[in-house]
């Protein structure tokens, strides 16, 4: 079965509390950077939920975010992005509490993001594996491994995609931007 493709306007509507959200083909350096190290079209992803603001239902992501401390921001800031999005088993309810503390304490892990880069360039290309490290940083890809309780955490988003297809979760819609 293939997956539906629909432009974002069309597809928020269908994404829930503790979807996760991977972001491909992103122009920025550090996404190309990002790209090219893991061979992958992901550059970012983040855990989508919605809040009554107002009397308004608003569609959020939580995300930990280059040169910033993990954050919330509003899904539309990446409406110009092509995404996949994953549907979990784990309800928002379970999760909520751990992917939102410490919003703007927790810093973007620059040393993890290298690491992360390094070990699994080494892994890609000389079927290398340099053991897990913790840092006091987080990157995106840690941030959601965490979330979820994922054993394998120091991970880039293309390699967390893969361990969560293989836990059974599948892309439910692919937004794109052009449509």
């Amino acid at each position: 079965m293939d997956v539906q493709e629909v432009s974002y306007k069309d597809g928020r509507l269908a994404i829930k509390d503790g979807d996760v959200v991977f972001l491909r083909g992103r122009r920025t350096l550090i996404g190309k950077i990002i790209q090219f190290v893991t061979r992958s079209v992901y550059s970012h992803v983040g855990i989508a939920f919605w809040a009554t603001i107002g009397k308004q239902e608003r569609l959020f992501m939580v995300e930990c975010q280059g040169n910033t401390k993990k954050r919330i921001v509003n899904m539309s800031f990446y409406q110009d992005c092509n995404m996949d999005i994953i549907s979990t088993n784990l309800p928002w309810e379970n999760i909520s509490n751990y992917a939102l503390n410490n919003i703007g304490v927790v810093k973007y892990g620059y040393i993890e993001a290298i690491y992360v880069g390094l070990r699994e360039f080494l892994m890609l290309y000389f079927n290398i594996r340099l053991p897990a490290h913790d840092f006091k940083g987080q990157i995106c890809s840690e941030f959601v491994a965490d979330t979820y309780g994922m054993i394998e955490r120091h991970v880039s988003p293309a390699m967390l995609l893969s361990n969560m297809i293989n836990k059974g979760n599948k892309i439910k819609i692919k937004i794109r931007k052009s449509l």
